[in-house]
Formats: C-alpha cells, sequence, structure tokens
C-alpha cells in the first residue's frame, strides 16, 4: 500500500473539494431511485404550535371571536399557517396609536382588524391605545411651586416675628 506525502493528500483534497463545488454549481441531480411509480407526498406537522404573545395597553380593547382583552398580556398557540384575527376597538376619545409585529409597524390607515399567520417561531403582537384629544386646556398656575411655598414661608416668619415683637413689647408695659 502505498501511502501520500503531503503535497500529494493536499492535491487530492483540493480536487476532492472542486469537484464537489462543481457538482452544486452544476446542480447535478442525486436523488434516489425508485422501482416503479412511488407517489410522494408531503404533509404538515398538525401537532407543532408556536406561541403568539400579545400585549394591550392604553386606551382600548380587542376582541378576538370569544373574549375582550383590555390592558394585559395573553398567549395563544397558533400551528403554522393557521390565522388569528383581533377587531380593534378604542375607547370614546382614543385612537390606535401602533400595532407592531415582531418589532415592525403593520398598522395601515383607519385599520380596525389586524390578522396574524401562524409561523414557525414565537411571535409578539404588540397593540397599543392613546387618546385622541392633543389640545387639551391647562386649568391651573404651571409656575414653579418652590417659588410659592418660599413666599409662604417667608410670609410666615414675617408674620412670627411681628407677633412675637408685639408679645415682647405687651409684656414690658404691663411690667
Amino acid at each position: 500500500m502505498k501511502t501520500l506525502n503531503t503535497k500529494n493528500k493536499w492535491r487530492v483534497c483540493l480536487s476532492s473539494l472542486a469537484l464537489c463545488a462543481f457538482m452544486v454549481l452544476c446542480e447535478i441531480p442525486t436523488y434516489a431511485k425508485t422501482s416503479g411509480d412511488v407517489p410522494i407526498t408531503y404533509t404538515k406537522e398538525a401537532d407543532t404550535t408556536y406561541i403568539l404573545h400579545v400585549e394591550i395597553s392604553g386606551l382600548g380593547q380587542i376582541e378576538t371571536g370569544s373574549e375582550e382583552l383590555r390592558n394585559q398580556k395573553k398567549d395563544y398557540e397558533l400551528a403554522v399557517d393557521e390565522i388569528i384575527s383581533f377587531n380593534l376597538k378604542p375607547d370614546k376619545g382614543a385612537e390606535i396609536e401602533s400595532v407592531e409585529l415582531n418589532g415592525k409597524n403593520i398598522l395601515l390607515t383607519n385599520q380596525k382588524k389586524v390578522s396574524v399567520r401562524g409561523l414557525a417561531q414565537e411571535q409578539i403582537l404588540k397593540i397599543k391605545f392613546q387618546s385622541s384629544v392633543t389640545d387639551t386646556p391647562k386649568t391651573g398656575d404651571s409656575t414653579n411651586i418652590w417659588t410659592w411655598i418660599m413666599l409662604f414661608l417667608m410670609s410666615l416668619s414675617g408674620s412670627a416675628y411681628i407677633w412675637h415683637k408685639r408679645r415682647k413689647r405687651k409684656n414690658k408695659q404691663r411690667k
């Protein structure tokens, strides 16, 4: 038996690699042969489900066919290609702020329904509602409150000083 030296080992390795690359690039079929006409069928694995995490926040709720969800999180199990739909219902004076699926905004203008198709991975659906009132009138003094507290304390100390002086003067007159 003849042994290969290092130089020949490299040649054999490179030629094998070149043959593999040639087969991949030329797409030489390497299918198993069968005798006769044997149909090959594929069925999806129906038992495998993946989690859809749903988070709802803000001034509104979502509805599935059987339940209503408001300001909470819930997990749903979806099979691949199974579809679940949610009706989006903002409260009075509120609107839909955002609808994100796996970190991407999927909200379209005036959209009131979201459908999610099950994928072979976990998914996260976040729905946020917000108030649609934007011009809220100011109903109070928004200046610095510490200014008013300091003014009150200075007035209180001045009143205490005057009261103390008057009391001292009255005591002096009595004696």
